[in-house]
Formats: structure tokens, C-alpha cells, sequence
């Protein structure tokens, strides 16, 4: 605006200069006219340098919100990194949650495999115990035709094999035959013997 108002005045006194060469008008005249137009030129860049003045404060009030958008926008950045650094952190505790997840589902297979085994075994070990349950099925027949059988004098509970003693009999009363020991010879109410047979089955 100085530089304005400089060559304003120039453009004034040279216009002054030109009256007075060419003769137009007189003296005071010009000096009126310059003055009119000094103080017009000067009301003019007194206007302009109010509405500098405002567009200083205008431009200032808007540096201020710029700076306060500035604050805010870097606070919000601050925000979005620390999310960023946040949302990593989540990234990695699901990687190690994902991981675990894939160990514990190995070991539940790991285990599911086992009780199989364990259920195979049971199933085997629950045939093996049928056929025991029938041997000793077959066995309680068996006693229980010995028992009948022999007809011993001795409680139900106890099977007599062999009985030997002072009964009458011959002194080589046991001198007996090979199919006689196969079969059993005697009885139970003296000298006794129940046979190869027998005790096989037994």
C-alpha cells in the first residue's frame, strides 16, 4: 500500500506538470485539484488499509482455527496410531489364541483316538469276561455233576480227589491199571481216587 500510495502521488504531481506545461488552468486550480485528488487518493488507501487491517484479523482468526484443526487433527491422529498400535496387539493375541486353539484341537483328537483304544480294549476285555463268565458257568456244571456224582461226605464246598486210609481194602489197592486212573476208582466213603478225567476237566 506504500508503494501504492507513492505512485498515486507521483501520477498526481505529473498530471499537475502537464496542466501547468500544456497552460490548462491556473496555479491554484491545479494545487486545488491536486489537493482534491491527494486527499481523495488518501481517503481511498486509508479505506483500503481499515479493510487490510480487518483482512489481518480475519486471516489471524483464521490462522487460529487453522492451528486449533491442526491440534485437533494431530490429536486424532494420535488416537488412530494408538487404535493402529491397539488393533495390532489384538491381531497378535488372536495369532496366539488361534494357535492354542489348533494345539488344544490336536490333543482333543489326540485324546479321541485314545478313547477308542480304550473303548476297543473295553469291548475286548467285555468278551473276554463273557467267556470266562461261560467257563465258570461250564465249571459251576461241572462241580456241581462231581459233587453229584461222588456224593462225598464232605461239605458241598470241597471236591475230594483222592482218599486213602485203613478202610479193609487190599494193601495193593491203589495197584491199579492205567484206564482205571483215567476213570477214577473207589468212592468217597473210603479209599478214593477221581480220575484223570475228572481233574481235566477240573
Amino acid at each position: 500500500l506504500k508503494k501504492m500510495k507513492v505512485v498515486l502521488l507521483c501520477v498526481v504531481v505529473m498530471a499537475c506538470l502537464l496542466a501547468d506545461s500544456t497552460g490548462q488552468g491556473s496555479t491554484f486550480d491545479i494545487k486545488c485539484g491536486v489537493e482534491e485528488l491527494q486527499e481523495e487518493v488518501i481517503a481511498r488507501m486509508d479505506a483500503e488499509d481499515v479493510k487490510l487491517d480487518e483482512l489481518q484479523v480475519q486471516h489471524h482468526e483464521l490462522q487460529g482455527k487453522l492451528d486449533e484443526v491442526q491440534v485437533q487433527n494431530n490429536e486424532l491422529q494420535g488416537k488412530v496410531d494408538e487404535v493402529q498400535v491397539q488393533n495390532h496387539d489384538l491381531q497378535e493375541k488372536l495369532d496366539e489364541v488361534q494357535v492354542q486353539q489348533h494345539e488344544l484341537q490336536g490333543k482333543v483328537d489326540s485324546m479321541e483316538g485314545k478313547l477308542d483304544e480304550v473303548q476297543q480294549q473295553n469291548h475286548d476285555l467285555r468278551g473276554k469276561m463273557d467267556t470266562m463268565e461261560e467257563k465258570m458257568d461250564d465249571l459251576k456244571l461241572l462241580l456241581e455233576e462231581v459233587v453229584t456224582n461222588t456224593a462225598p461226605p464232605a461239605p458241598p464246598q470241597w471236591i475230594i480227589i483222592q482218599r486213602r486210609g485203613q478202610y479193609g481194602n487190599l494193601a495193593n489197592f491203589f495197584a491199579k491199571s492205567m484206564a482205571d486212573y483215567k476213570t477214577g476208582f473207589g468212592n468217597t466213603t473210603g479209599e478214593f481216587w477221581l480220575g484223570l478225567d475228572e481233574l481235566a476237566r477240573l
